[in-house]
């Protein structure tokens, strides 16, 4: 299993510059990258990190909070495998993600809808 990937992060490989430290790096990433990714581009880059993991004997993932979860499960539905996925969300800020802060009874809220969503796994037709 790998217990901690996100599927956005695979969409900006040799983007960043390679002399940014861990929180410069992230920041680069939340505000330069993650927030402005479409549905779709998540659904292609789980599909790239996807094969990746499966071709490394890995069948089991938890995608570690995603802005656009619908598609990163849509994209674990194309492949097959078993996934544990969640709706990033920023109640404090962290390594100067300021930008992204809700309210605490937003995210648990986002969150809470997004469990109820997909408790009995993907609808039908999903």
């Amino acid at each position: 299993m790998n217990s901690h990937l996100h599927f956005y992060h695979h969409m900006h490989k040799g983007l960043a510059p390679e002399n940014m430290s861990g929180p410069t790096w992230s920041n680069w990433v939340h505000s330069k990258i993650a927030t402005i990714l479409t549905k779709e581009d998540e659904i292609w880059g789980g599909l790239g990190v996807l094969i990746e993991t499966l071709k490394s004997g890995t069948t089991t993932v938890l995608e570690a909070g995603s802005y656009n979860p619908d598609a990163v499960i849509e994209g674990v539905s194309h492949i097959g495998m078993r996934a544990v996925i969640g709706k990033r969300v920023f109640d404090e800020v962290s390594m100067g993600h300021s930008f992204l802060v809700q309210s605490t009874d937003e995210c648990l809220k986002l969150n809470e809808a997004f469990v109820s969503k997909y408790k009995q796994g993907l609808p039908m037709g999903g």
